[in-house]
C-alpha cells in the first residue's frame, strides 16, 4: 500500500469516520509491504500483507482475472463508463475491472484502488484492498466505483455512500441497482448509474 494512499482510507466500523494510523513492519521505498492500519476511535486493526490492506476480516481472497479483454481495453471502458477525463479524486475498480487500474491511473489524475484483485502492475501507485460488505473510504469521497459480479449487494450499497454527488457507479446486470443512484444506461452485462448532484435551494431575499 503506497503510504500516501493511507490517508484516503477509513475505518469501516459503525462510528464517526476516522482516518487510520499505520504501524509498519516492512517498508519498500514508499510502499507498506507488511504492517497494520489501526483506528484510533474503536481500536480496530486491519492487516497489511504483501502490500494489500484487508478490510474483509480474512473472509475474502484476491481473485484471479476472469476477463479475456486486455488491460488497456478494460481501462478505456472503465473511464468511459465512469465519465472520467482528466479527473481528480478517488476511483475504485473491483474484481475484473481492477486489471485496468494501472492504465487508468496513467491516463487520469485520479487516485486508483484495486479491490479484491490479484496482483496488478505498478502496485506502488495503485492501492490494493480486500473488502466484503463495506467500502473503506470517506463518505462522498470517490469519483467512481466499478464492481463486477463477484461482489454482493451490501458492498454496492456501501459504494453509494462513498460516491460523491455526480459520481458514477458501474455494476453487474446480475445485481439490482442500489438505492441512492439513478440509472444512466444498461445492457446485458452492466448497468451504469450516477449519484444525483446535490441541489441547493435559493431563497429570494426581501427587498
Amino acid at each position: 500500500m503506497f503510504i500516501e494512499l493511507v490517508e484516503l482510507l477509513r475505518c469501516i466500523r459503525a462510528h464517526d469516520e476516522s482516518w487510520l494510523v499505520a504501524s509498519i513492519d516492512e517498508l519498500h521505498e514508499r510502499d507498506i509491504v507488511r504492517g497494520r492500519l489501526g483506528c484510533p476511535v474503536c481500536q480496530a486493526e486491519y492487516p497489511v500483507v504483501e502490500a494489500v490492506v484487508d478490510f474483509s476480516g480474512a473472509g475474502v481472497s484476491p481473485a484471479l482475472p476472469s476477463c479475456a479483454d486486455s488491460a488497456d481495453d478494460i481501462a478505456l471502458r472503465a473511464g468511459a463508463f465512469l465519465g472520467l477525463g482528466e479527473t481528480t479524486g478517488t476511483v475504485v475498480l473491483g474484481g475484473s475491472w481492477a486489471m485496468g487500474a494501472p492504465q487508468l491511473l496513467r491516463a487520469t489524475e485520479a487516485r486508483v484502488f484495486a479491490a479484491n484483485a490479484a496482483a496488478v502492475e505498478d502496485e506502488g501507485a495503485v492501492g490494493r484492498v480486500l473488502v466484503e460488505n463495506a467500502m473503506p473510504f470517506a463518505a462522498s469521497s470517490c469519483a467512481g466505483v466499478a464492481l463486477d459480479g463477484s461482489f454482493n449487494q451490501r458492498i454496492l450499497e456501501s459504494a453509494v455512500r462513498v460516491l460523491r454527488p455526480g459520481g458514477r457507479m458501474v455494476g453487474p446486470a446480475s445485481l439490482p441497482l442500489p438505492a441512492g443512484v439513478v440509472l444512466l444506461a444498461e445492457d446485458a452485462d452492466w448497468w451504469v448509474a450516477e449519484k444525483p448532484p446535490e441541489v441547493t435551494t435559493l431563497r429570494r431575499g426581501n427587498r
